[in-house]
């Protein structure tokens, strides 16, 4: 996923998991880290009008965020917990994460929405289970 796109999926998906009522903590705080990081760095969150993914991301091109890894890390942590803690908030941003039990971690990167909605179901591993570059590689 280009990194435009991992930020704005991570704000959108972030913001919405945050805000309900009973959020899980990984969500949140893994939310508040990346908007300390944008108030630290540039001055703020970057915002744009509920579900305007294309002004939320040009609002994000007026920062350097797209070349800072601190922050792109920072935007994969939001993506994996929004995916793990709340599917739902996952989905609004087209990533759908079902009946996955691992026995390890789980680290999903490089997700490209933009070529449609990503369903990761029915996984079953003893060990850790790592995602990583679905989408369309011409996207990259």
């Amino acid at each position: 996923m280009d990194a435009l796109t991992v930020l704005s999926n991570a704000l959108l998906a972030g913001a919405a998991a945050a805000a309900k009522p009973m959020a899980e903590l990984a969500v949140t705080d893994a939310y508040r880290a990346l908007t300390a990081l944008f108030h630290r760095k540039w001055g703020g969150v970057p915002v744009a009008e509920a579900g305007d993914h294309q002004g939320l991301a040009q609002a994000i091109q007026q920062t350097d965020a797209v070349k800072d890894p601190e922050t792109l890390r920072a935007a994969q942590t939001v993506l994996t917990a929004v995916s793990l803690h709340d599917p739902a908030a996952a989905a609004s941003v087209g990533i759908q994460v079902s009946d996955l039990d691992a026995g390890g971690s789980v680290a999903i990167e490089d997700l490209l929405t933009s070529t449609g909605p990503i369903t990761v179901s029915h996984i079953t591993a003893g060990k850790n289970i790592r995602i990583k570059g679905v989408g369309n590689p011409r996207m990259r």
